[in-house]
C-alpha cells in the first residue's frame, strides 16, 4: 500500500465542542451507525487510521459528543507532485491500540484532480456529524475539495 509511506502525516489540533472545522455541507459519509453512540450521544469508539506496524492512531477520540472534526495534514512526496497519483489510507474504529483488533471502516483513496496535481499539502478532515462518521480532503490554501473513493 502506497499510503503513508509516501506521505508525512502531522496532526493539527482543531476546535472541539461542535464545529465541523472547514468541512463542506456534503462530506463523504464513512459510516452511518447509530449504535456507535450511547444514550447521551457520545461516541463509544475512537476513529483512527493505520499508522503502520499495526499501530492504531486515534484521530477522533472516544466520548465525543456533537459535531466535531480533526485534521490530518498530508505532505505529498516530492516525486508525487505534478502527478495524478492518489493517496491511499485506511480508517478504523475501536478502542484497541492495535489496528488488527479494531473494526475496519474501509480503504480509501484521495484522488488528485488535474487542477490539484501540483499541490503538495493536503488536509484530510475526519469527523462526526449528526451521529455519522464523515471525511473530506481539501487543499487548505485554495479551498479545492478533492474527491475520495472507497477502494475495494
Amino acid at each position: 500500500m502506497r499510503v503513508l509511506s509516501a506521505v508525512a502525516i502531522t496532526f493539527s489540533l482543531l476546535i472541539l465542542g461542535g464545529c465541523k472545522y472547514g468541512m463542506s455541507d456534503n462530506p463523504t459519509v464513512v459510516e452511518d451507525n447509530p449504535e456507535l453512540f450511547d444514550k447521551r450521544g457520545r461516541s463509544v469508539e475512537a476513529v483512527g487510521i493505520n499508522a503502520g506496524n499495526d499501530r492504531f492512531l486515534i484521530v477522533i477520540p472516544r466520548g465525543v459528543k456533537g459535531s466535531v472534526a480533526e485534521a490530518i495534514n498530508i505532505t505529498r512526496a516530492t516525486d508525487a507532485k505534478g502527478s495524478l497519483k492518489g493517496i491511499d489510507f485506511s480508517l478504523y474504529r475501536g478502542n484497541a491500540k492495535k489496528v488488527s483488533e479494531n473494526t475496519p471502516l474501509g480503504n480509501f483513496e484521495i484522488l488528485i484532480t488535474e487542477k490539484a496535481k501540483d499541490i503538495g499539502d493536503l488536509r484530510l478532515l475526519i469527523g462526526i456529524d449528526d451521529k455519522k462518521i464523515v471525511m473530506e480532503a481539501t487543499h487548505p490554501k485554495s479551498g479545492i475539495i478533492l474527491p475520495i473513493n472507497r477502494v475495494k
